[in-house]
């Protein structure tokens, strides 16, 4: 059995981790750049660079079926119609079209 003593020798004989931090008078470039993982072959590429252009919608004429003037907004693409007995065709939106053409007000040409 051997005294306390011969324990605290073996301890200081074991090694210590250190934590060293860099020092602040050295001037340290920014660590190199992680390059993205490749991408398979038989995948396509995706475009994420730019957004697609908004899809064209088709337009109709439809008419009204009154004589008031009026300003309708259109339900879906929020586009202003003005109707008058004078200007009673006029091209729609076919979005907005297929709402307005389920009043008794329009009637499509």
């Amino acid at each position: 059995m051997g005294c306390c003593g011969q324990n605290r020798a073996s301890a200081a004989a074991q090694p210590t981790a250190t934590v060293t931090r860099p020092d602040p008078s050295r001037n340290v470039s920014s660590p190199p750049a992680v390059r993205p993982p490749q991408r398979p072959a038989d995948r396509p590429a995706i475009n994420t660079a730019q957004p697609s252009p908004p899809p064209q919608h088709m337009s109709f004429n439809i008419r009204y079926t009154e004589k008031s003037p009026i300003r309708v907004p259109g339900p879906v693409t929020g586009r202003r119609y003005e109707f008058s007995a004078a200007q009673s065709i006029q091209p729609v939106d076919a979005r907005d079209a297929a709402v307005l053409l389920r009043t008794r007000f329009f009637r499509r040409v």
